[in-house]
């Protein structure tokens, strides 16, 4: 593995094809020798390698005390759901079916004929609805797509960016803990509706999945708050449902 990223240069992308933690701390010790030999690398993966490149020991997954959220925070989180896969609909139904929070559904073709009054309505109902219970916001599941993949690709843009503002301007509620369910919505979340610049990595859910961080350079409603990033194709039906239960008993 030395002798491979020795010879990668100018972007070349490596995919790591790792069965157990072995195979990942291989990796990252030639990962820091080819550091130390001058060459840079961006990765991108799941928390299980940053793991072993930290050379961290093992931890249990974050419970309690762990996960809660800072004094002055309000009593109710927000779970975020943008994905569509197949998977985190059947997350989102079987969270649905177990009740206990308030559910607002973000209307994907009133969004896009909207000039952003859905948005700011949006925002407010979640906003009001946090002071009263847990609110799953999602969106509207029927896939809307474009006549071609640049307009799918903007309309995509646009209801992650809808999901942001939101979740932003519904920081006014300060709510106990957010989850964002899917890769793109966890990203423009944190970024632009959390304005996450740097933040702690406080652990896992699960064993190997689900981080969980706490920002520490974002926006003031944010700061203290538990951050949980779930992916869409992440866990079977019923895991969101439990990081949920997990995140109320903390």
């Amino acid at each position: 593995v030395r002798d491979l990223l020795a010879g990668v240069r100018d972007g070349t992308w490596v995919v790591v094809n790792a069965a157990e933690y072995s195979d990942l701390e291989t990796v990252a010790c030639a990962v820091l020798l080819a550091e130390q030999a001058g060459q840079s690398f961006l990765f991108r993966t799941g928390p299980s390698f940053v793991r072993a490149l930290s050379g961290l020991e093992p931890r249990a997954p974050l419970r309690g005390q762990e996960l809660r959220p800072a004094a002055g925070r309000g009593e109710h989180g927000l779970i975020v759901v943008g994905s569509h896969v197949s998977q985190t609909s059947r997350q989102l139904a079987a969270l649905q079916e177990r009740g206990g929070l308030t559910g607002i559904e973000l209307d994907v073709p009133a969004l896009l004929n909207s000039s952003g009054d859905a948005v700011t309505a949006t925002a407010r109902q979640v906003a009001g609805a946090l002071r009263q219970a847990d609110v799953l916001l999602y969106t509207s599941r029927a896939l809307v797509q474009g006549a071609s993949k640049q307009d799918s690709l903007a309309i995509s843009r646009t209801v992650s960016a809808a999901l942001a503002r939101i979740t932003g301007l519904a920081l006014a509620a300060r709510p106990a803990w957010i989850i964002a369910k899917g890769g793109i919505t966890s990203h423009d979340v944190a970024v632009a509706g959390l304005g996450m610049r740097r933040a702690e990595v406080a652990g896992q859910l699960f064993d190997g999945l689900i981080s969980v961080f706490r920002p520490a350079d974002a926006a003031p409603d944010a700061l203290g708050m538990p951050y949980v990033v779930f992916p869409g194709n992440v866990g079977d039906d019923q895991m969101l449902s439990q990081a949920v239960a997990i995140l109320r008993a903390a």
